[in-house]
């Protein structure tokens, strides 16, 4: 029992020996506390809007909320918090979650104390500012340029298109399509950004009067990943016209030229009302077009009704020829486009498009007017007009199967074609429309007569001859072409007497192919040139194979409507309308 009570004694001896130790050590701590660090730093960003405020001192301290705050730098409304301690340190926790992008500021005032008493020897203050908000927002279209609808666009344009933000965008995701006759392609360009612009810029000039559309995909992403909205804009626009060039509602049926080098065209278009107009126009010899004149009469909107119109230039008047609803009418027009009189004949029988001369009217010297027909299992036939084309008389062809009439500067016109099996040259006088002397030649389907110079051509000869009063004779003939698969469709004479060939590549499988070549005046092939069209995409085919000339430039029309023109000086090749052009 004494040791039990010795041991308490020691005991209880011991803890007021440490009390007392503590309190003097106490009453000599005059050391304020000091703050050692803070978290967040100050000045810190896109700080966690979850984060806690903490300060370590270099010893415990006594905090309360008025002495560690936390408010919002911009409206100094304090922020709910509670307050924690863990030795030295001092967690300062917002009950919610603190606001994106926002500014804060730490308060730590001047009455925090030590366990002693002894207070900072100032207050301290820190600012950080939270993470900006997630962007959860899609991207979406600004502007589009050029803009939807927009006509008459430079062929070297950029398309731009403005975001609401920087973009992550691939050539998948946005593209330009050209669209032609039968069908589109896509079109080589390169991608770069500018800020909130994607602009995109063709590898190669665009094609004249030609319908562009702006390809917008679903893939496109902000920086932050986010999924454009659903692409409900779209942008198709039309770029200019080319020289001789008509805008693309404007279908070409045909071509010409006078020895001006002025292009006339003639063809048909389509009002908004679903009417069809037929249209022709003069163009100078540099591309401008000087008028276009629209028909005054509507014609069928069937395509297999609709022909031409055809054009004849002369120094002084344009003749057009025109089928409408099964009837053919006739126009003579001056240079100025100021009709002179218009007549519809009373054909007998009606006549049909033959493929060559297509309803094509001579003027001769006699100051008449002559124009050769085919018919339907009728074989042909040759009218006589007068020059205010009124029918005067006609003539069948019988068996001879005509492929070109010219009119000649002597007393008769001029036919060629096929009697039986011989190609046959034929006479006819102009008066009475009686048939004078024949020739056969062993090749050849088509003539061509300019003065004095004829030429007679096949797939692959050329030939050229003097026309006298009362027959040929003979001056060069050359192999143009080698190719036996070709066929004659069509021919020209320039200023300086070359002479051009158009034929048509018939074993081509995958397109058709046309190529022209120029013969000089003393039979030397000088130039060729070549258009191939994809008709993959099923086109169909309405005109008829045409080649004018005017100097340094030939120009070709192909079945579907196409309009190249080549020059001669430089070689270039370009396209004024229609579908694509196959490799």
């Amino acid at each position: 029992m004494k040791t039990l009570k010795i041991i308490f004694r020691c005991i209880a001896f011991v803890i007021l020996t440490l009390l007392i130790s503590c309190e003097k050590e106490l009453e000599g701590d005059t050391t304020p506390p000091q703050l050692v660090s803070v978290s967040p730093a100050d000045g810190a960003t896109e700080v966690s809007i979850y984060t806690t405020v903490t300060a370590k001192f270099s010893e415990p301290v006594i905090v309360s909320t008025s002495s560690f705050y936390l408010t919002e730098a911009e409206s100094s409304i304090s922020v709910e918090a509670e307050i924690s301690i863990e030795k030295n340190k001092v967690t300062l926790t917002p009950a919610d979650s603190l606001q994106y992008g926002t500014e804060y500021i730490a308060h730590l005032s001047d009455k925090v104390s030590d366990v002693a008493g002894n207070t900072l020897k100032k207050s301290h203050e820190w600012s950080f500012t939270t993470t900006s908000a997630p962007d959860l927002e899609p991207p979406r279209i600004v502007s589009i340029s050029p803009r939807d609808g927009a006509d008459s666009v430079s062929v070297d344009t950029k398309v731009i298109v403005e975001f609401s933000e920087p973009v992550i965008v691939n050539a998948s995701d946005l593209c330009l399509i050209r669209t032609f006759m039968g069908g589109s392609e896509k079109v080589a360009t390169e991608i770069s950004t500018e800020g909130n612009k994607c602009i995109l810029t063709p590898v190669e000039l665009l094609w004249y009067n030609t319908e562009y559309w702006v390809s917008i995909g679903d893939e496109i992403t902000d920086l932050a990943g986010n999924l454009i909205r659903p692409v409900d804009e779209y942008c198709i626009f039309t770029t200019k016209v080319s020289p001789w060039g008509l805008p693309r509602k404007y279908f070409v049926w045909s071509i010409g030229a006078n020895e001006n080098d002025e292009i006339f065209i003639g063809g048909w278009f389509k009002e908004t009302n679903s009417i069809y107009y037929c249209f022709f126009a003069r163009f100078d010899n540099q591309g401008e077009l000087i008028w276009l004149k629209k028909y005054d009469t509507p014609v069928s909107p069937a395509y297999d009704v609709l022909q031409g119109p055809t054009i004849t230039v002369t120094d002084d008047f344009i003749y057009l020829g025109v089928r409408i609803d099964s009837e053919w009418r006739i126009d003579k027009y001056t240079m100025n486009g100021e009709k002179v009189w218009s007549s519809q004949p009373e054909w007998y029988p009606n006549p049909v498009v033959s493929e060559d001369s297509y309803f094509r009217i001579i003027p001769a010297g006699d100051g008449n007017l002559y124009m050769l027909r085919d018919f339907w299992n009728k074989g042909q036939i040759v009218y006589k007009l007068s020059s205010e084309g009124q029918l005067i008389s006609q003539v069948d062809c019988q068996r001879f199967r005509v492929s070109t009439m010219e009119s000649t500067p002597y007393d008769y016109l001029l036919l060629f074609g096929q009697y039986g099996d011989d190609g046959t040259l034929a006479q006819l006088a102009y008066s009475d429309l009686s048939w004078r002397g024949t020739a056969s030649f062993p090749s050849g389907t088509h003539m061509r007569l300019d003065g004095n110079n004829l030429f007679l051509v096949g797939g692959r000869e050329a030939s050229k001859y003097e026309l006298v009063e009362d027959g040929v004779n003979d001056e060069w003939s050359v192999e143009y072409n080698t190719d036996t698969r070709c066929e004659v469709k069509h021919t020209a004479v320039d200023q300086d007497g070359n002479f051009y060939v158009l034929v048509e590549d018939r074993g081509d499988e995958l397109g058709l192919s046309w190529k022209w070549i120029k013969i000089s005046p003393i039979g030397e092939v000088k130039a060729t040139g070549i258009v191939r069209i994809d008709l993959s995409q099923g086109l169909i085919m309405f005109t008829v194979p045409r080649i004018a000339v005017i100097r340094n430039k030939v120009f070709v029309l192909v079945y579907d409507g196409s309009e190249w023109v080549f020059d001669l000086e430089t070689g270039a090749k370009e396209k004024i309308r229609g579908a694509i052009e196959m490799g």
